[in-house]
């Protein structure tokens, strides 16, 4: 008798997984092709790849301060070939923390424009 029942419970083991089986089967059919799933996989890296690089820049600006030294910070804006005629510069501290608070500001928007994507 104690045969039967050790063979009981095993054929009841053996249901449970068929209906997990069955269940992944039923998934797999619910999603989209691969090429799909794949391209949305590309589109979410290159969102996390700009949403990293707001974030340390957000980082670099937060660590960033106008302390003592205020009169000796410079900052510099200039286009991406670099000439000293297309460039705007100035050692003004108002001004220099008024552009830290919009460029925090501008970060954090984009941000926030970025999470909702950021979803499978």
């Amino acid at each position: 008798m104690s045969t039967n029942k050790a063979a009981a419970p095993a054929a009841d083991e053996k249901k449970p997984v068929l209906k997990i089986a069955e269940a992944t089967e039923q998934k797999k059919e619910d999603l989209p092709p691969l090429e799909n799933r794949l391209l949305r996989l590309n589109q979410l890296f290159d969102l996390q790849t700009k949403y990293n690089r707001l974030d340390a820049s957000l980082l670099k600006l937060n660590q960033f301060e106008l302390g003592k030294d205020e009169e000796k910070i410079n900052l510099t804006i200039g286009s991406s070939t670099y000439r000293n005629d297309d460039s705007f510069s100035t050692n003004n501290p108002a001004i220099i923390g008024e552009v830290l608070i919009f460029l925090r500001k501008i970060i954090n928007e984009r941000k926030k424009e970025l999470e909702p994507k950021l979803t499978w």
